[in-house]
Formats: C-alpha cells, structure tokens, sequence
C-alpha cells in the first residue's frame, strides 16, 4: 500500500508536467538481488504492466489489488486480463483511480502503447522499476518496525480492549451483529489465561466516542486495541479488523475477511489466534480447540442468538427461535437458561422455585451439548446460590466458570456475592481489586467489599468515582445498603430519594432500606406505609423477598419478635435474598438474639 499511496503522489504532482507522459505499473511478487540489481516476476510483471498503463496512470496486478481493499484514499478497479510476456496465465489487470486520469478501456488493454523514444521506454521502466523497490523497501522497513514492537510486547503487556465494531451496513439495526462480532471475539481471548481482557461493560462505554485509541489505552491501561468494522448484507459479511499498539499508534496486524454468514466462526477464531500470537500469549492444544470450535451450523439460527443478546436481558423468544433451528446449539440453550435464572432475583418477576424450574433444564441441556459452556456453569452457579443457599455447590460451578475463562473480569465480579454472602470478605475485596486493575470498572462493588473488611473511609472514597447523574438502581441499592452499615441514614434517604421517580423505585429492597433510613430520620409515617406496602406483598407473592425486607424493617424498629416472624415467612416462601442473611448490615439489631444462629444454621450457611 506504501507504493500505490507513493504512486499516486507522484503522479498527481507529475501530471500538469505535459513532457512527462509517466506511466506506473506495481506488481507483488518474488524479486532477486544481486548487487545493484533486481531479477524476478516481481520485476518482469511491473515492467509489462507499466507500459498498458494511460499517461498518468497507475496498473496494479490482482495480487495488489487484493491488498489494496478498504485502505484509504485508494480506489482500485477491474480494467481486464491480459497475457504478458513470458507470463504463463492470463493476469487480471485493475486501475488505481487518479484525479484527472481517464479509466482504461478493455479494448486499448489488449495492444501495448509504441514508444517513439528509446528514453521515455527507459524512463517509464525505470519508473515502474523504482515503484517496485518503494514497495520491496516499505515492507521490509514495516517488517522491522513490527518486529521491534512486537518485542515490546514482553509477559507484562499481553493486555488488549476489543472496541466496540462499528456498524458499515446500510441498516442501523444491524447494530446488534456487530456488537456481536465485538462481543464473540473478546469471549475467546478471556479463555487465554495470559491475556488481561477489558471486560465487555467497560469496553462498550466506548461505544460512538471520539477518543482517539491512544487516549482509550491511555485510560485503560492496555497495551493494545482492536478495532474493527462488519458490513453485513444478507447472507454476505465483510469484517475489517485492526491490532493497534496503544502508546505508538503502530498497527501490529490487519486483515479484511469476506465471508458467508455460515463461515463466520472461522474469522472470530482466526482473529483471536492472531492476536494470540501478536501478543505471544501461550494457548493450551484443549483452549485451541474450543477457540476453533463451531457453535451452530445454523446461520439463522445464530443470527437469532446474537439479536436476542442486543438487550438486557436477552430476549426470550428469538432464544427459543434458534433452539427449534438447531436443537444441538449449546450456546442458545445456556444464554435461555441464563434469562430465566435471572428471573428470580430481586428485581425479576418470578419466585426462586419458578426460576429454578424454568432455567435448569436449559442450563444442563447445554452442558450435555458442551461441557465447556461457561455461561451455563455461571448459571447453575447463581442458581445453587440465590436459590439453593447451598454455597458449597456454588463455589464449584463458579470456580468451574473461571477456570474455562481465567481472564473474564465479568465473570470474577459475578462471584463477589458469593464470597461476602459466605464471609470471605478479604477474598472478595481482592478479587474486586484485582478487577479494578485489570481494567474493570465495577467502583460500587469494590466500595462494597472495601466496607465489609473495615475500610470504610476507604471505601466512601471508592464511592466518589461513581459520578454519574443518573446511577443504576443497583449502584444507588449498594451504597444505601453501605450507608446503613455506617448508619449514615440521611444519606440513605438523599441517595434512594434520586430514584424515586423512577418506576424501578418499586420494589422489595428499595422500599426496605428507603423505609429503615426514613424510620430513623423521623420520618416514622411513611416509614411505616412502606412496611404495610411489603406486608401486603408477601401475602401475595415472595417475588423480590418482600417479608425478607419487612424483617429488617421491624428489626430497626424495635419490635425483634415480629421480626423474626417475618424471616420465618421468608425463610418458608424461600425467598431469594435469604442468602444475604449472615452478612447484610440492615440486619444488626438482630444479631444479639438467640433465634439469629438457629436461622444461619437453617438458612445453610458455612461456618
């Protein structure tokens, strides 16, 4: 590319000379040095180009041409075959497109130009001849500038962010495929344990920015970026992808693939491998293979599962679609089951027996299809612990997981709630920690973990890199549930009351700690109106854990045995976020009494 960008300066600063008449043909292929002087097919097929070339202009071969695909500013198109001299088989010949140069016609391709003089023939070789050396001398001195930046790619800089892909299609809605595309490729990198993977959440921020790369890796603290674009139209999928040194803007490897949508997993693989192999990162032969692996034979039917992931949560129905496409696809059964166990938390809409019955046997189907699927182990991990309480069956699935995905930040944060919920506070703190540095973005969980192992200022701090107008209700729930630990009520109450006119405001866990910071701000009326609203809940539904809350109400004020009536009613209905029992810091006036460990000990907790 280096010689066609230099070809086309040079003849868009020699046209307006009219005694130039400079004609430029470029060619890739073997040459032979020998003193000064360069033998090969790389110099014969040049030099018999050049001369079919217009005044002006610029032939390439199919073999540069091919190389020339989505660079900048360069625009080559198809003229013809030709036979050359001493050329066994017919070459296809394209235009390189130079402002003022008319395209060649088929016809004048088929009879080579006279030359009346001797020395324009000289001249016009020897300016093909000199074309040919810019591109042998271009790529060798890439060569060596890659393979010193590739030496500065040593055991402590084997750290990447895979950017979100930008969308090339004509079609806004295909946004989804290449987040998609994004998303596959970064899950076969967090299989290599060598690699430090920025997690997809903290990756897609960058989603539309205007940062340049070098900013992006500045903030992250990685070494290298990829970048990429996919056009996709029907069945036929174009991805351009880019490695890029993050400090120098050096691009270490490039490719462009056109492929059919059912050959798409060879690009996602072949992707990850190279950019394993740029950043000599070590790939076990059992991680190769599952980098290789092909998911679905069915190109609908993956199409389905990557519009069904375009959303949180994935959409149910396009899940079912693909299963009843390819009723062997792994990965769609794991995300549906996934979905469904989700559906039971505090937030979801189902009870912890409804989601376990519903989620189970699309987890386990998928492990029958793939024992490596790490989304249906974190499944059953979530499920033995939000449902089961049965920590010790967590622990193995969830450990399960991050074996399979040694690098998956996201994947480590969703153990954080085991390891507090079971009392390994400064394991949970150093994971949270770990995450952080390893490019997570995830604050309110390390505040979280910081104020169970007693680092509280510490942890208030964490808080303030939270600066978002506009926080998620999880954010807002774990720092009023901090805040309550610290008996910092009015900032409980500031903080929920952000919220309130949001219709996510209602449910269980806010209207508990909201009610227990207003009870203690003396605002006893509407304390008390919250706690009849969940009385009445839990006489409907445990859903969301409404007599789990109301608990913590009655414990704040005062009345201990109601109480411990309504953790019994939880306790019976199984609500989901009895496993928080031990550990939630709402629940310290209840730590004294004697009923306190007889319920830890029913509820399953380890010692």
């Amino acid at each position: 590319s280096d010689a066609v960008y230099c070809a086309k300066e040079i003849q868009e600063t020699c046209l307006p000379e009219p005694d130039l008449n400079l004609r430029i043909g470029i060619h890739l292929g073997e040459v032979v040095f020998e003193g000064d002087d360069v033998f090969g097919d790389g110099v014969n097929i040049a030099s018999r180009l050049e001369p079919l070339a217009p005044v002006g202009g610029i032939l390439v071969s199919e073999a540069v041409h091919n190389n020339l695909i989505n660079k900048k500013d360069i625009e080559s198109t198809y003229v013809g075959e030709k036979q050359l001299k001493n050329v066994k088989k017919l070459l296809k010949v394209y235009q390189v497109q130079v402002e003022g140069v008319n395209p060649v016609d088929a016809l004048e391709l088929s009879t080579s130009p006279k030359f009346s003089n001797p020395r324009k023939m000289a001249f016009a070789v020897t300016g093909a001849l000199i074309i040919l050396l810019l591109s042998y001398f271009s790529y060798t001195n890439f060569i060596q500038e890659t393979k010193s930046v590739k030496a500065q790619v040593t055991s402590l800089d084997k750290s990447i962010v895979v950017l979100p892909f930008t969308n090339m299609s004509s079609d806004p809605e295909q946004a989804y495929f290449s987040d998609g595309m994004m998303e596959e490729i970064l899950n076969h990198l967090v299989k290599i344990e060598e690699l430090k993977v920025i997690s997809r959440t903290t990756a897609m921020q960058y989603k539309g920015t205007t940062k340049t790369l070098r900013e992006i890796a500045h903030e992250l603290g990685v070494a290298t970026v990829l970048e990429g674009s996919v056009r996709k139209n029907g069945d036929q999928v174009r991805i351009t992808v880019q490695l890029i040194q993050g400090d120098t803007d050096i691009h270490l490897w490039s490719e462009s693939y056109d492929r059919q949508l059912t050959n798409i997993f060879e690009v996602q693989s072949d992707v990850a491998q190279q950019i394993v192999a740029v950043l000599r990162a070590e790939v076990n032969p059992q991680v190769k293979l599952r980098i290789e692996s092909q998911p679905t034979t069915n190109s609908e039917a993956y199409n389905l599962y990557l519009r069904s992931k375009s959303v949180s949560p994935p959409r149910i129905q396009p899940l079912k679609d693909a299963i009843s496409l390819d009723p062997n696809f792994a990965a769609a059964y794991s995300a549906l089951g996934t979905v469904y166990a989700g559906s039971g938390g505090y937030l979801g809409d189902l009870s912890a027996q409804e989601a376990m019955d519903k989620a189970l046997p699309f987890l386990e189907k998928a492990l029958e299809l793939d024992k490596n699927d790490k989304g249906a182990y974190r499944g059953l991990a979530d499920i033995a612990l939000y449902y089961k309480w049965d920590f010790q069956e967590a622990e193995k699935y969830y450990s399960k997981a991050l074996e399979l995905n040694p690098s998956d930040i996201e994947m480590k944060e969703s153990t954080i709630d085991y390891l507090l919920a079971s009392g390994q506070f400064e394991t949970a703190v150093a994971t949270a920690s770990a995450n952080i540095n390893a490019g997570g973005h995830n604050y309110v969980q390390l505040a979280f973990t910081q104020f169970f192992v007693g680092q509280h200022q510490l942890a208030l701090g964490t808080t303030k890199l939270l600066t978002s107008d506009n926080p998620s209700l999880f954010v807002v729930n774990e720092i009023a549930r901090m805040y309550l630990g610290l008996k910092m009520y009015a900032e409980t109450v500031e903080m929920i009351e952000r919220k309130t006119e949001n219709s996510l405001f209602d449910n269980s866990r806010t209207q508990g700690l909201y009610a227990v910071g207003l009870f203690h701000t003396g605002r006893l009326e509407k304390s008390r109106k919250i706690l009849n609203e969940l009385e009445q809940r839990s006489d409907k539904s445990p859903v969301g854990s409404p007599a789990f809350y109301a608990a913590m109400i009655y414990g704040h004020m005062g009345e201990i045995d109601t109480a411990y009536e309504r953790l019994e009613k939880a306790y019976q209905d199984h609500e989901v976020e009895m496993f928080w029992l031990k550990v939630e810091p709402a629940f310290e006036p209840l730590r004294g009494d004697p009923r306190w460990p007889e319920m830890l000990d029913k509820v399953g907790f380890p010692d």
